[in-house]
């Protein structure tokens, strides 16, 4: 079964209109986030880049969020979700969709198997 997890946290500070500074600091969140997931092998939606830089509203945000993450099988919970209206949203819709929680453990776990399953190729 291939994983496609979508990312959860906070983006903003409560207000549409970000600062390019906070833009920058939760994109580049994010996209960390997403290089770890990528490199564990998952499959990855990373809401940032769905999200129009300028959409009009948080409500427009979640248009489009929701549901992206509907179409996942699981949620990778970046702790400040919880500072997020957002965030708490998605949290609530993944655990009532009964979406599976990616945890750093498992990601370390992922990342372990794939470089052992390497080592063995390369040592037949």
């Amino acid at each position: 079964m291939s994983w496609r997890v979508y990312i959860i946290g906070r983006v903003g500070n409560g207000s549409v209109n970000l600062t390019d500074e906070v833009y920058k600091s939760a994109f580049d969140k994010f996209q960390r986030i997403e290089r770890k997931l990528l490199n564990a092998g998952f499959e990855v939606r990373n809401p940032m880049k769905y999200v129009p830089r300028n959409i009009p509203s948080w409500h427009a945000a979640m248009d489009i969020c929701l549901p992206i993450l509907c179409q996942c099988n699981a949620v990778y919970l970046i702790e400040d979700f919880k500072n997020s209206k957002g965030g708490r949203l998605e949290y609530y819709l993944a655990n009532e969709l009964n979406k599976r929680l990616i945890t750093d453990e498992v990601v370390e776990e992922m990342v372990r198997n794939s470089k052992e399953k390497l080592l063995l190729t390369v040592n037949k």
